[in-house]
């Protein structure tokens, strides 16, 4: 049975890589999905581009990555109610018709899974990158990952505290793995758990000629982190009234421009699902 299949793609100042992404996405997806572009506030031709291409677009002021990933993530699982959430960034493409069954397979089997791309070859502890036997490893990068419906419910989104670039993706997988999705807790050899990744051999293609890497905000993002041990492994896309209105406000006109019933509409405005106590489960993990 197919999945209720949403694909996000995040995107800043790079109009150009969007649309080879959103080409290569429409043209090699094998089933009907809801393709979706989160925009962190371009100053070029993004928006033009996907408006000409009838895209639907979550866009709004700069707020870096984890709150652009939190943009799409939540607007697709939430407002949309997709099963599976496939998220892949702007630089970042499949290379084959039906690329996204083996992430639907992914998440279906282990509720998270990320891309191990060709440079983490050397962090591989096992596996052979298959959905059965996925890589086991260490690290991880944020180009493209998988998502199921429950994953999402138990473990939330990426935390808003994170600006700018850095760490964002991997705390968020640290928490779905924690809870018991996209990888497993081993043994350090202090004697520390740490969680190991699920990574697939996916045949995407990534373009590495520019990169948005910031060294400060990678150093303010791992302090950030640090704070964060031990908190619940639930969190929603916002941590305040003030962000919570300013995403309700990004939301907006995406909610407008997806054709939902007017009843559907009516009762996001009216009970919404934009503030949601943590599921029963994501409370007992956190215990």
């Amino acid at each position: 049975m197919s999945a209720r299949l949403g694909i996000g793609v995040t995107t800043f100042n790079r109009c150009r890589k969007l649309e080879v992404c959103l080409s290569r996405v429409r043209e090699l997806t094998s089933q009907p999905c809801h393709l979706v572009v989160a925009d962190d506030g371009s100053d070029d031709d993004t928006l033009a581009m996907c408006a000409q291409q009838q895209i639907i677009t979550i866009t709004g002021p700069n707020m870096g990555i984890a709150w652009n990933k939190n943009r799409v993530l939540y607007f697709l699982h939430r407002i949309l109610e997709c099963e599976v959430v496939i998220l892949i960034e702007d630089d970042c493409f499949p290379n084959h018709h039906g690329w996204e069954r083996e992430w639907i397979e992914g998440a279906r089997k282990w509720g998270h899974a990320n891309f191990a791309g060709p440079w983490f070859q050397e962090k591989i502890l096992g596996g052979d990158g298959s959905v059965a036997n996925p890589f086991v490893s260490r690290s991880l990068s944020g180009q493209c990952a998988a998502f199921s419906d429950r994953a999402l419910s138990i473990c939330g989104y990426l935390d808003s505290r994170f600006k700018g670039y850095g760490y964002e993706h991997a705390e968020h997988s640290s928490r779905l793995v924690r809870a018991g999705f996209g990888g497993e807790m081993r043994m350090t050899e202090s004697g520390e758990p740490e969680p190991h990744y699920y990574l697939l051999a996916a045949d995407l293609s990534v373009s590495t000629d520019e990169s948005y890497r910031n060294e400060k905000s990678l150093a303010a993002n791992w302090t950030t982190w640090e704070r964060m041990y031990g908190d619940p492994v639930f969190r929603y896309p916002w941590r305040t009234k003030e962000e919570f209105r300013q995403f309700r406000r990004e939301l907006r006109p995406a909610i407008r421009a997806s054709n939902l019933s007017l009843m559907r509409r009516l009762w996001l405005r009216t009970r919404g699902r934009y503030r949601r106590r943590a599921p029963k489960a994501a409370r007992a993990i956190n215990s």
